[in-house]
């Protein structure tokens, strides 16, 4: 919804790869009626949605640093009625901002990993003994610690 009047409905995102390239559907109103009833509808789906957030996982600080965060959501303060919409306004730079927008996953380091990669696979080709008997018991190891992992976060349920 747009300025109070102008709505618009479809599945393509605002990007070149959904504007240009995929075959989506949107369909774009100008009704201030379905505008008003659009935005009272988003803001009580606001109003009871439930953030969620990452908590790390328990363990060793390399351990837990490597695997990904468990999720958990805070339940919502459900409010019985949806507040009238405000009246039409310039939004302001970072006024509107999703629950947890703020948060943001650290960027991958594409050439370290491609080092580690290629000097794994070089070992493998130059020792494939040793390196089957350490990656025999890395393997080992990483499944005894998904298994505790796993019935640990069984007892927190």
């Amino acid at each position: 919804m747009a300025d109070g009047r102008w709505t618009r409905v479809g599945s393509s995102n605002l990007n070149p790869s959904s504007l240009v390239g995929n075959w989506e559907l949107d369909v774009l109103v100008e009704d201030g009626g379905l505008a008003d009833a659009m935005e009272r509808q988003f803001r009580l789906d606001v109003a009871r949605s439930r953030e969620v957030v990452r908590r790390p996982v328990r363990g060793p600080h390399r351990i837990s640093a490597a695997l990904p965060a468990v999720l958990s959501r805070e339940d919502p303060e459900v409010v019985a009625t949806v507040p009238p919409p405000e009246p039409a306004r310039a939004a302001s730079p970072g006024r509107a901002r999703a629950p947890g927008a703020h948060r943001q996953r650290a960027p991958l380091d594409l050439p370290a990993v491609s080092v580690i990669l290629v000097s794994l696979g070089a070992l493998f080709f130059t020792l494939p003994k040793a390196t089957a008997y350490v990656f025999g018991v890395l393997c080992g190891w990483l499944a005894l610690s998904a298994w505790r992992e796993a019935f640990r976060r069984r007892g927190d349920r």
